[in-house]
């Protein structure tokens, strides 16, 4: 039985990277390494302005597009659910290591490692 959406769950376009953000970021930003993935991040002038995020997957590491859509929709999902702990002011960029498209991996793993590497980056802040 499937179950019932409630509302939209996706990222709306403000808060999605476009091709020349991607670009500044893997330019300026700064990678951290995690289990399942590289967050490379750009702190910005405007530290009020909202964070935004994207995702990138490789076919070389991705060779199917099913591996690729699950790595991409886990990294994206882990970012929906944290984005009110992700600090202001800052672009996100999620390279999916081939780990994450593995049948054991859970949403759960990838969202406590998100918490991780934002941590390390120096972006997360406990919910009030």
């Amino acid at each position: 039985m499937p179950v019932p959406r409630i509302g939209n769950n996706r990222l709306s376009r403000a808060e999605r990277l476009v091709r020349a953000e991607y670009n500044r970021v893997f330019d300026e930003g700064k990678s951290f390494p995690s289990r399942y993935f590289v967050l490379w991040v750009l702190p910005l002038d405007d530290v009020m302005s909202p964070p935004k995020m994207g995702a990138v997957v490789s076919k070389k590491t991705f060779p199917h597009a099913v591996q690729r859509n699950r790595a991409r929709r886990l990294m994206r999902e882990a970012y929906r659910l944290s984005k009110s702990c992700v600090a202001d002011g800052h672009w996100l960029l999620l390279i999916g290591r081939r780990r994450i498209a593995e049948d054991s991996t859970r949403r759960d793993d990838v969202l406590r490692d998100f918490k991780i590497a934002c941590m390390k980056a120096h972006l997360w802040r406990e919910k009030k």
